[in-house]
């Protein structure tokens, strides 16, 4: 074991074993790497700055990269239904449950879909369930008027149905 000890306005001890000794040394003194606590345990991550969108190659080697000529799209799906996607925003609604409603919603399946943080720190976010068929937990087998009986029964502030979907076909 190895102690580093690392002084800026207060003095900070961490003990680490020798292999995490220069990436702790690199988290502190350069930022080069990510450190937190692990169950006592001191545990580093490389440093990620995400690029920015358009320059994100694990995202574009995700689309064809060839031109397939002019775009044609294609109406999938037309009635509100089993293939709807649920949108949810204002999660606790006027009340002090946001955390509650958190929980309830991951274990039903819904996901969130963050904005990036504002110079105030705040994010907006949006809860997705992208069909009935995605439905888990509480609403597990209910129907899109089940499932919005239910969302309503947390007191959240909107719900949205998608139910008119245009997909990018190729002609």
């Amino acid at each position: 074991m190895e102690v580093i000890s690392y002084t800026v306005n207060k003095e900070i001890t961490l003990v680490v074993d020798e292999e995490e000794f220069e990436f702790v040394k690199a988290a502190l003194s350069n930022g080069t790497y990510w450190l937190r606590n692990n169950a006592g345990k001191a545990q580093t991550a490389p440093a990620y700055e995400p690029p920015g969108i358009v320059e994100d190659s694990l995202q574009l080697h995700l689309h064809w990269g060839k031109d397939l000529g002019p775009p044609t799209y294609v109406r999938t799906i037309g009635a509100r239904g089993h293939f709807s996607a649920i949108y949810v925003q204002g999660i606790s609604g006027y009340g002090d449950y946001y955390s509650e409603n958190v929980e309830k919603l991951e274990a039903a399946g819904f996901e969130v879909l963050r904005s990036r943080r504002g110079t105030d720190g705040g994010v907006w976010e949006v809860w997705y369930l992208p069909s009935v068929a995605s439905a888990r937990g509480p609403i597990e087998g209910r129907d899109i008027d089940g499932i919005i009986e239910w969302l309503q029964s947390l007191g959240v502030g909107s719900i949205t149905v998608g139910s008119d979907h245009w997909g990018l076909g190729v002609d």
